[in-house]
């Protein structure tokens, strides 16, 4: 972590008409940075300035928040929170919310602070990105799981882009206890196919997690009816129709050799006439 001199900042703030919202070519402003870097201290003193804007967003979508949560820093998520008019379920170009990001990072406190901001939409999700409970059952984050996995509305059957479940996510990663968690959620279906057919029984046996597939077929995982989609047998192309040759083309007859009658002089000329040499009569 780079060493900031927060009373340097406090001096600049305190420049009539600094603005503190500038942002870089990438979008970043001042309270990106130091919210990435952890400075909670420097976050503390931006945010107390009247004008400042907590939710402007980098060139990907990311704010303060996305970015304090993806990296961890409890104390600047905290004092983030404590900020008026904080987006906490801002969505960025990849889909994803403060949420869940710091829940693919494996940040449980992090988590657990964002779960109780007032307004959070545990389940948010949009584009290609991944709710919460997603990103932690892909990532295999225990604690976060179960941390989710407590609040009240959280969906357990909720399905991404691609109609894949949290459950399917964690099938995926062979680690029983983390597919032992949404086994345990009440309403939780087992057998929710995805856009391709594929239920959390398949991914389990594709990566061929013995112990998972027991474990779903015990909680009533069942296969589908015929193949998955992406799995049906190809079917084979019809044999195309035969080619009859092209007719054959006559040769034109080649140059034949005729002499003429001179004795001395020999000429080849083209001749249609069936070939034969004549005979020079000598002197």
């Amino acid at each position: 972590m780079r060493h900031v001199d927060v009373t340097l900042v406090r001096e600049l703030l305190r420049v009539d008409g600094i603005d503190v919202n500038v942002a870089n070519e990438y979008g970043f402003t001042a309270l990106h940075l130091t919210a990435k870097d952890g400075h909670v201290d420097v976050v503390r003193a931006l945010v107390e300035v009247d004008g400042i804007d907590v939710n402007i967003a980098d060139r990907e979508g990311f704010t303060a928040l996305h970015s304090a949560a993806q990296e961890g820093h409890v104390d600047v998520v905290r004092a983030l929170l404590g900020v008026d008019g904080i987006d906490v379920n801002t969505v960025n170009m990849a889909g994803f919310t403060p949420l869940s990001s710091a829940a693919g990072e494996g940040n449980t406190e992090v988590v657990k602070l964002l779960l109780g901001a007032p307004g959070v939409d545990v389940n948010n999700a949009k584009k290609n990105g991944l709710p919460a409970l997603h990103f932690a059952a892909l990532r295999g984050h225990v604690d976060v799981l179960t941390a989710l996995l407590e609040v009240d509305g959280i969906g357990v059957n909720t399905v991404n882009m691609l109609g894949n479940t949290p459950l399917s996510f964690a099938a995926g990663t062979g680690n029983t206890a983390v597919v032992k968690l949404p086994l345990g959620a009440p309403g939780l279906d087992v057998n929710i196919a995805n856009k391709n057919g594929y239920k959390a029984l398949h991914s389990a046996a594709r990566e061929g997690h013995v112990d998972v597939v027991k474990m779903l077929k015990a909680a009533g995982a069942t296969r589908s009816q015929g193949w998955p989609r992406a799995q049906q047998p190809r079917q084979p192309r019809p044999s195309p129709a035969p080619r009859h040759p092209p007719p054959l083309r006559r040769k034109r007859p080649q140059s034949l050799t005729r002499t003429c009658k001179c004795p001395t002089v020999v000429r080849k000329m083209p001749s249609t006439k069936p070939r034969y040499i004549s005979q020079v009569n000598p002197p």
